[in-house]
């Protein structure tokens, strides 16, 4: 797997809202969600209960995609992320170690009753006007053969 660039982990870590976008059939759906990111991995973990539109989508139709996007920052300071991932349940130490991390960060989630999801991201694009208008960083899971072949 491709090392996730630096600036890409720092965006996603000072940030806490994503919009999830799924489909089910010829209806498309998106929501906010308070999320969590692991580098590591390269997911998002979130709560949110499974009655859910977007969970009941997303555990017909796995393949999503979603953005995220700090406030209003004027054009010249425009960052933001856009991505397509695998939607899923964690088990075992990995969903451990999701709830730890987020109810660290969302403490009064213990409040709802909720399950943890992660979505897997397989493409990330990372548009950043701070390093030049139009910049953008692009990641893949799998690295392309031009990559490979560097």
């Amino acid at each position: 797997m491709n090392t996730v660039d630096e600036r890409i982990i720092r965006f996603t870590e000072k940030n806490h809202v994503l919009t999830l976008a799924t489909s089910n059939g010829e209806v498309p759906y998106c929501c906010s969600i308070f999320y969590v990111f692991d580098p590591g991995r390269c997911c998002f973990y979130f709560m949110s209960s499974v009655d859910t539109k977007h969970i009941r989508h997303a555990t017909v139709q796995p393949l999503v995609a979603g953005t995220v996007v700090p406030g209003d920052t004027g054009i010249a300071k425009i960052q933001g992320i856009q991505f397509t991932g695998k939607f899923y349940s964690p088990q075992g130490e990995e969903l451990n170690q999701a709830k730890k991390t987020y109810l660290k960060n969302f403490p009064m989630a213990r409040l709802f009753d909720s399950e943890f999801w992660g979505v897997e991201m397989d493409y990330i694009k990372m548009t950043d006007n701070t390093l030049g208008f139009g910049k953008k960083i692009i990641w893949n899971r799998v690295a392309s053969e031009e990559e490979v072949n560097k």
